[in-house]
């Protein structure tokens, strides 16, 4: 039995992930805090991994991931997490972000929740690698 710790979270922006086969640790691949955007406006496809430790995962859970730029939400994806009896250690959950729609360069944010609280934010920045006119 382990005591109950508070859930720490590490959010790692990347641009992808490499899973071999389903017995080898998932790796993530080009972690980044910076994304091109080759055009002013356009699909950005990534993805968000999230290390935690400390989540009971003796219950299940509701996570939920939004990408928001300014304060716009524009992206959100929502999963459940069934139990895990006997669980000890830190879970990963990997989200891959698909033809977001980015219509401004800067700062942006990611909100990590479980069960509606968010538990943490991780700040990225996207900047424009087109060519003026």
């Amino acid at each position: 039995m382990t005591e109950e710790r508070d859930v720490q979270v590490q959010i790692v922006v990347a641009q992808g992930i490499d899973i071999p086969n389903s017995r080898e640790t998932p790796k993530i691949v080009g972690p980044t805090l910076v994304l091109a955007m080759p055009l002013r406006k356009t699909l950005l496809s990534f993805n968000v991994s999230v290390l935690t430790y400390g989540l009971n995962l003796k219950t299940s859970h509701s996570v939920k991931l939004s990408i928001v730029e300014k304060d716009e939400i524009i992206s959100t994806m929502e999963s459940k997490l069934e139990n895990i009896p006997d669980f000890v250690g830190g879970f990963v959950f990997n989200f891959s972000v698909t033809n977001a729609l980015f219509k401004e360069v800067g700062e942006h944010r990611i909100d990590f929740y479980v069960d509606d609280n968010k538990v943490n934010t991780q700040k990225f920045w996207t900047v424009y690698t087109g060519q003026d006119d």
